[in-house]
């Protein structure tokens, strides 16, 4: 299936369609929050990895002919941007937790190739915070925090889109 495959684990496969994304977080808060939610607190956080659109083309089909309107169903990804959905997804997994990544799909059936992410902020102790999983005590730390892992992500990217080119 082009149009869109989970990772999961490690392993890309078709989308588990069994619990909606919205069940999973829920799930994730239950088995593993330990102390009070509030009903304002930030249950999940979405983010969506993509890049150059012609890199990211080429990385999902190579030099066949695609369409504009995004409508490729019929068109054979390739390895490339598998492997580029890998190193995307153990980012996330190193930078969040593997058990915080509650679903990571690649969509093939847009005009850009990318993948989203959607992480439930669960800090070590057992807390929901996104404050403290991807922000800071203010705007500067947060600021900083932010260049720091867009930097490492870039460094991720570029391994990842080179590693390509050279097979």
């Amino acid at each position: 299936d082009v149009c869109s495959s989970d990772l999961k684990g490690g392993e890309l496969g078709p989308i588990d369609k069994n619990k909606s994304i919205t069940d999973k977080i829920e799930q994730a808060i239950k088995n593993r929050v330990t102390g009070r939610v509030n009903a304002t607190s930030n249950r999940a956080v979405s983010i969506v990895f993509g890049g150059n659109r012609e890199q990211m083309r080429k990385l999902a089909f190579g030099d066949q002919a695609i369409s504009e309107n995004g409508n490729n169903w019929d068109v054979d990804s390739c390895s490339g941007i598998d492997r580029w959905a890998t190193d995307i997804y153990d980012f996330c997994c190193r930078e969040f937790g593997e058990e915080n990544v509650v679903s990571f799909i690649v969509h093939l059936d847009e005009l850009n190739p990318h993948a989203h992410a959607v992480i439930v902020p669960i800090t070590k102790d057992g807390r929901l915070s996104a404050k403290d999983l991807f922000g800071g005590n203010d705007m500067n730390q947060a600021r900083s925090r932010m260049r720091e892992l867009h930097s490492r992500l870039a460094e991720v990217n570029i391994l990842s889109t080179q590693a390509f080119s050279l097979h």
